[in-house]
């Protein structure tokens, strides 16, 4: 072979390279052109798949109103009681309180998890706290559901009967978000129920079985 057919051949082969990487390149830019054009709806789409039905902490008010109501629940407030809920006469006889205060002695660590109530100033809220329990060592994970109504610009946990929002509670509560969160309350149970023998002594006790 002479020398000039060597840089023909030579020539022939860097231009088969040159094609090869103007392909590489136009399919790069066209791919990068239809993920710029499509990241809002893709980002879009994944914010929502990712996106919780509730809110955690979100409310000061709501939290301040919960973690009123349950102080004052363990320390058999009436008073207090009264005044944060829709019916008041709910507490009229403190019988059934007083002998819970006995077992229930305190909640901490208080997280409520809001979800849109039926009217724009109404919420739907799970409690998730640790409860402290008469002579037990741990303090397992426990889970509340309270609706909350704003009554003349102050929130107040409604203790009615009412079948409207007890629909919207039981619809709610099947949700996957929501089932996580009792799901994650089981397990914290569950483990402290394993660990710790004045706990299932405890279960014993109430249930009857001791």
């Amino acid at each position: 072979m002479t020398s000039q057919e060597k840089r023909k051949q030579e020539l022939k082969k860097k231009k088969t390279i040159l094609i090869i990487w103007a392909v590489f390149l136009v399919v790069a830019l066209v791919g990068v052109l239809v993920f710029v054009k499509n990241y809002g709806k893709l980002k879009k789409a994944s914010d929502k798949e990712s996106a919780k039905i509730y809110e955690v902490n979100k409310h000061s008010d709501v939290n301040f109103l919960i973690k009123r109501y349950l102080g004052a629940l363990t320390g058999c407030d009436q008073e207090t009681l009264k005044n944060l809920v829709t019916d008041p006469s709910q507490f009229d006889n403190m019988t059934i309180y007083i002998s819970r205060s006995n077992n229930v002695t305190g909640y901490e660590n208080i997280d409520c998890y809001t979800v849109d109530g039926l009217t724009e100033d109404s919420k739907l809220c799970y409690v998730v706290a640790n409860v402290s329990l008469k002579d037990v060592n741990s303090k397992p994970k426990d889970i509340m559901v309270f609706y909350v109504v704003n009554v003349d610009g102050k929130y107040l946990i409604n203790n009615e009967v009412d079948p409207k929002i007890q629909e919207h509670i039981d619809n709610m509560t099947v949700k996957k978000d929501i089932q996580e969160i009792y799901k994650a309350v089981k397990e914290d149970e569950d483990r402290c129920y394993e660990e710790d023998e004045t706990l299932r002594k405890f279960y014993e006790k109430i249930n009857g079985t001791n």
